[in-house]
């Protein structure tokens, strides 16, 4: 029993990742992506040689995450097939606990700033505490903002959504954007946090048309135990916390969850797989909450669903999951072209638009798809998206970048978010 215990305990400690090597390999062939795939382990546990890509591809940008002591196995194996490859860090969790520094400092400036009266968004990642006290705040002190509890995850944690309706037209059309179904995104519920703080309150431009001419509704964290475990356990945990009857591996991952080509391509029936799609489609409650909502809405009353993800710096647009791409794609990728140049134009940044078979590989099971699917009992938006957001590289940081970019990324995602509404407006 002590054993058992001291295991127990042991497998709970936060993950530390001091020595790790981050590994990049650019634009992966075909023979590559078998190699690195035979490298790197398949099992959550290990967390020995972790592919950070949830998928490889050939073309993609492979990281690859390496323990101290397999770094050399790691690099005798690239040279030997002889694949060219850069480090582009030496130690992750100097990384983290860099941008944990930085957070840290962030979250007492903010602070400071509340308690003198200033009222700005957060710039800083806050915990799934930190985001739903935030939200309760926001809602409390604004007449046109509202929350709503819309469900409960796996381990029984609330799932909070802000509604902003400032709206000064008749039948006001709805807008639906949702972060952090992916836990290590922490730069997506950031982003989403950022809008919807500026839709509720910012003085004329954008965030006032926006805010009296659409229904907002923006759910930031719809992953909150994945999320909270991130912040507690493992900085770089993906899925959800679903105890999996039958197996000693946690997690679901929701984005491959959703019903529209449930268990195709690009998801996993392995419960010890980062993209586990899960028993059935739309099992994880956290997703059939915000399945709920969108059917409550009407797929006809929103003008834009979006699921936002990171890393990458793509506008992705359906279908994920199969080649083929939906009757409406060339209304889809010419109001996410409009998005891209907008964002180009706020911050300087470069989004690449198209749909994940195009530029990354097939993904079923996808939000993005569920979104834009007019099946029954499927969103039926039209204009359905999946943003990946900066940085662009692993390079540049990854998943784990300062929190800097916050206030920067909100800008650029909100410009591309306007153009793409106005677009969808404009065309028939």
């Amino acid at each position: 029993l002590v054993v058992l215990l001291a295991v127990a305990v042991a497998a709970e400690e936060k993950v530390k990742f001091h020595g790790y090597h981050s590994f990049v390999v650019d634009e992966v062939s075909s023979d590559e992506v078998s190699i690195i795939n035979s490298l790197c382990d398949t099992d959550q546990r290990m967390n020995q040689i972790v592919l950070m890509n949830d998928f490889l591809a050939p073309g993609m940008e492979a990281f690859l995450l390496v323990a101290p002591e397999h770094v050399q196995y790691v690099e005798n194996t690239f040279a030997k097939f002889n694949i060219p490859y850069n480090v582009v860090g030496t130690d992750y969790q100097e990384q983290i606990d860099l941008v944990d520094e930085a957070n840290t400092l962030a979250r007492e400036t903010w602070l400071a700033d509340k308690a003198r009266g200033v009222v700005r968004a957060p710039d800083y990642y806050m915990t799934n505490a930190q985001v739903n006290a935030w939200i309760a705040d926001l809602a409390a002190s604004n007449a046109h903002v509202s929350s709503s509890n819309i469900g409960s995850s796996e381990e029984g944690r609330d799932i909070w959504e802000i509604t902003i309706d400032g709206t000064t037209v008749s039948n006001p059309k709805h807008v639906y954007i949702n972060g952090g179904i992916h836990a290590r995104e922490w730069i997506s519920p950031s982003t989403m946090i950022f809008i919807a703080h500026n839709v509720a309150l910012t003085a004329g431009g954008d965030f006032q048309r926006m805010r009296e001419n659409y229904i907002w509704h923006i759910p930031p964290v719809i992953n909150p135990d994945g999320y909270e475990y991130t912040h507690t356990n493992n900085r770089n945990w993906r899925k959800n916390r679903r105890n999996n009857a039958g197996s000693a591996c946690f997690g679901v991952d929701q984005n491959r969850n959703w019903a529209k080509f449930f268990g195709g391509s690009g998801s996993s029936g392995d419960p010890c797989s980062d993209t586990y799609r899960g028993p059935s489609a739309l099992s994880e409650p956290e997703n059939e909450a915000v399945a709920a909502q969108i059917r409550a809405i009407g797929g006809a009353n929103i003008v834009l669903y979006m699921d936002v993800h990171s890393y990458s710096q793509y506008w992705l647009v359906p279908w994920g999951g199969q080649s083929a791409k939906p009757p409406m794609y060339p209304d889809l990728k010419t109001c996410g072209d409009e998005a891209a140049v907008a964002i180009q134009a706020a911050e300087g940044r470069s989004f690449l638009v198209g749909t994940p078979p195009d530029i990354l590989y097939v993904a079923a099971g996808g939000a993005l798809d569920w979104g834009h699917a007019d099946d029954a009992g499927m969103g039926n938006v039209k204009y359905s998206y999946s943003p990946e957001l900066r940085p662009a590289t692993a390079g540049q940081g990854g998943f784990v970048i300062p929190p800097e970019n916050i206030y920067p990324s909100g800008r650029e995602i909100f410009a591309g978010c306007v153009a793409n509404i106005d677009c969808a407006e404009r065309l028939p």
